[in-house]
This record gives C-alpha cells, sequence and structure tokens, in this order.
C-alpha cells in the first residue's frame, strides 16, 4: 500500500494554474522594477558652478611646511529635470593649487529640487594644513602672494557628495547612494590688489564638470 497521497487532475490543474498566475505576477513586477530604474538612471544630473572664490589671511612656513587660510567659497546647483530630486549629505569641498590640497572643509546637507534653481550654497571656513605640502607650491604661492603687483594664481576646487536621486512623477521613487565628484578646474584668484595675504576670483562664475556619478553598489 502507497504511503504517497494521490492527486486528483483537477487538484493538479489548481496547482498549475496558481504557480502560472505567481510567475505572471513575478514577470510583471520585474518589468515595473526595470520600468522604474531605466526612469531614475535617466534622471539629469543638476549643473553646479562656481560662483566666488576668495582668501584671506594666507600664512605659509617652511620647516615645518604649513598653509593656514580662511577660505570662502560659494557655489550653485542648477536643476536640469522637471522631476529629478536630489538629496546631498557628506558634502565635502576641496581646493588644490598644483595637485596639492590646500583647503578642506565640509558642509551641511543640501536638497535639490526643480522648485528652487539654481539651489545656492557655501560659506566660509578656515583650513590649517600642516607636514605634507611641498617646498615647490609653498614657494610658488609666496612668490605669487607677495608680489608688488597684482598677479594671479590657478586653484582647482572639488566637490564631492552621497547622493540620493528621488523621482517625482506618477509616484516618488528612490535609487541607492550614488558618489558625485564635481571638478571646477583653473579658478583664478587675483593677489595683490587687496594684500599679500588676500585674493579673490578673478573672472565671474564657471561650469564645473562633473567628474564621477556612480552608485556605491549595484543590484
Amino acid at each position: 500500500m502507497s504511503l504517497i497521497p494521490k492527486i486528483s487532475p483537477t487538484t493538479r490543474e489548481k496547482i498549475l494554474e496558481r504557480l502560472y498566475y505567481f510567475l505572471i505576477i513575478l514577470i510583471f513586477i520585474q518589468i515595473i522594477l526595470t520600468f522604474v530604474y531605466r526612469i531614475i538612471s535617466t534622471i539629469e544630473d543638476p549643473r553646479l558652478e562656481i560662483d566666488s572664490l576668495s582668501v584671506s589671511n594666507l600664512n605659509l612656513t617652511f620647516h615645518p611646511n604649513q598653509i593656514s587660510a580662511d577660505w570662502n567659497v560659494q557655489m550653485n546647483f542648477k536643476t536640469l529635470d522637471n522631476h529629478g530630486y536630489f538629496n546631498l549629505s557628506s558634502i565635502k569641498i576641496l581646493i588644490y593649487y598644483s595637485d596639492k590640497l590646500v583647503g578642506v572643509t565640509n558642509f551641511m546637507p543640501l536638497d535639490i529640487s526643480p522648485k528652487n534653481p539654481p539651489m545656492h550654497f557655501g560659506g566660509e571656513f578656515s583650513s590649517r594644513l600642516l607636514g605634507y605640502i611641498d617646498d615647490s607650491v609653498i614657494s610658488d604661492i609666496v612668490q605669487g602672494s607677495n608680489v608688488t603687483s597684482t598677479t594671479t594664481l590657478n586653484f582647482n576646487v572639488e566637490l564631492s557628495a552621497s547622493v540620493i536621486r528621488i523621482y517625482k512623477g506618477w509616484g516618488t521613487d528612490s535609487w541607492p547612494l550614488y558618489l558625485w565628484v564635481f571638478k571646477c578646474q583653473n579658478v583664478e584668484l587675483i593677489f595683490g590688489s587687496s594684500g599679500a595675504s588676500k585674493a579673490h576670483m578673478l573672472n565671474g562664475s564657471g561650469k564645473c564638470k562633473k567628474a564621477m556619478s556612480e552608485p556605491f553598489y549595484r543590484y
């Protein structure tokens, strides 16, 4: 006598029918997720511009190599997508001279939306870096900032941030954390017009290049 229960044809058909509908639902969910991903992945990232950069109380010394200064940077994001919202955190501003870091600070989290373009942000910060500044970098800045007439030096400003992209259309959908890196290159500061320890940006606002926009992890 068999202990395995017999499944009637009617019961088997019902099981197969339920399995069929279950697979249909899974395929439908996969299509929806793929559609949402494509929408979010095609959201155009906002454009970053640097409005102004200035430095004051610039102090450079040798042995130990040290640079300290009070910086003021002002920037703005311009949204290019009517449905794209962005939440930025871990915002870091880095200032370079000749590929060497001369200033760094962190900014508060920022929300970007099409309702408030452009989004202006920035502020003043003091930075003191010790030990790993090259002699040549200090010599160049000292030479450029101590001349009797006005002169210009080029700096590079970099912004990095952790970003959540949010799509608001028929509904609201978000995607995992992205890493953004923007680079504002060859920002000219003019020295000598207001003292050797001060400088301000020579030209008007300039566009920054997006160097990275990648998710921290992928599904």
